[in-house]
């Protein structure tokens, strides 16, 4: 099942790309020039929580962000929880995505969001429970209070958050505005004067 699955994405994702390398060939007889620089990527590391099963879910995740926005690099699931939080140190990423399909337990991808998120308060995590038919308040809230920001139950409600959290990464700081503020008033005392 998963190696036909794999197969399935592997040749969307090629039909993906020789559109992409069409348009890209079409823009480029054009002979027009690009009119700005393109945004930097959003940088994104995808863990698979348990399995073979969690992984694949990541590449299918991968396939729907726009590669010209975000670079999703996938964990190998061999690694252990302190790899990760190695992996991720070393990356300096935004964004951290757990894939967690159900049916199965969420006590390793509560772990490892109480680990990445002691490590690293100012990521992003976004724990996917891509398919998940049970209920889903519970399992959300488990999740959040172990440190997840969001819990997408299906690829859409990830790729929407995640592209939530790329614009607000993406954009520039304010240009620092600087505004006079008025002191007291003071008494004319100059000589002369009552």
């Amino acid at each position: 099942m998963l190696q036909t699955t794999r197969a399935i994405v592997e040749a969307v994702e090629l039909r993906q790309s020789q559109a992409t390398t069409t348009a890209a060939e079409a823009f480029a007889a054009s002979g027009e020039e690009p009119s700005a620089r393109p945004a930097p990527k959003v940088r994104i590391i995808g863990c698979p929580a348990r399995d073979e099963a969690d992984a694949l879910a990541l590449v299918m995740f991968q396939r729907v962000l726009d590669p010209q926005r975000y670079a999703l690099e996938i964990a190998s699931i061999e690694m252990l929880t302190a790899e990760v939080v190695s992996l991720v140190e070393e990356q300096g990423v935004e964004l951290i995505c757990i894939a967690a399909l159900p049916p199965g337990t969420t006590t390793p991808t509560r772990y490892l969001c109480k680990r990445l998120r002691t490590r690293f308060p100012a990521c992003k995590i976004l724990v996917g429970r891509w398919g998940w038919t049970g209920e889903s308040d519970a399992n959300r809230a488990l999740l959040l209070a172990a440190g997840a920001d969001s819990v997408g139950l299906t690829l859409r409600e990830s790729h929407n958050q995640v592209r939530q959290w790329g614009l607000m990464d993406a954009s520039p700081p304010p240009e620092p505005s600087l505004t006079v503020v008025p002191g007291p008033r003071l008494p004319d005392v100059s000589p002369g004067r009552p």
